[in-house]
């Protein structure tokens, strides 16, 4: 063999070698990428999934809120209303009772007042001086 035909067909073989191997590399990258695209899609139709799931669950959530807040007024204002109710009733009727009783009783002359003193006792005379 001569040292020309050698190289060439150990640069051949090299080549070949090389060409197999990146046919395979290709192959292998190719099949790795699919893979990986696939679950890239997985991860989008969860991300989907999960993103509809949380704005159902705010949508919930704040119409629960909502919902609890027009429930804590509605009582709030309700409260008030029958606090009123009651404060003013209470006010007019015990000021119609106070006024009932003074008008039931008129008012009446006060009798006189006669103030009494223990009668006097005459003093003793003394007998005249002679004088």
């Amino acid at each position: 063999m001569n040292a020309n035909s050698d190289k060439d067909y150990i640069d051949a073989k090299t080549e070949a070698t090389r060409a197999g191997l990146d046919g395979r590399l290709a192959a292998f990258e190719e099949n790795v990428n699919g893979k990986f695209a696939a679950i890239d899609m997985r991860f989008v139709a969860l991300e989907t999934k999960m993103e509809a799931g949380f704005a159902q669950i705010r949508a919930e959530f704040k119409e629960a809120i909502e919902r609890a807040t027009s429930q804590m007024v509605k009582w709030m204002v309700g409260i008030c209303i029958v606090m009123f109710t009651i404060f003013f009733s209470s006010m007019v009727f015990f000021l119609n009772s106070i006024t009932q009783v003074r008008q039931a009783q008129p008012l009446q002359a006060l009798p006189p007042i006669v103030i009494q003193l223990p009668p006097l006792t005459a003093a003793p005379v003394a007998p005249p001086k002679p004088g």
